[in-house]
């Protein structure tokens, strides 16, 4: 995975929470999308891949 995914999911929660609100279903399924990404990412560091 590279850092631009991320990037990229992060910019468009901003868009979204700035657009729906930090509460709004949008909002929070684009946050969770995002945390899934870094999970991911950590568990890669992690294993070395």
């Amino acid at each position: 995975m590279k850092n631009h995914e991320i990037e990229a999911k992060r910019q468009r929660l901003i868009e979204i929470a700035k657009k729906y609100g930090i509460n709004a279903r949008e909002t929070i399924q684009c946050s969770q999308e995002l945390d899934r990404l870094l999970i991911r990412q950590i568990k890669q560091s992690i294993s070395g891949k």
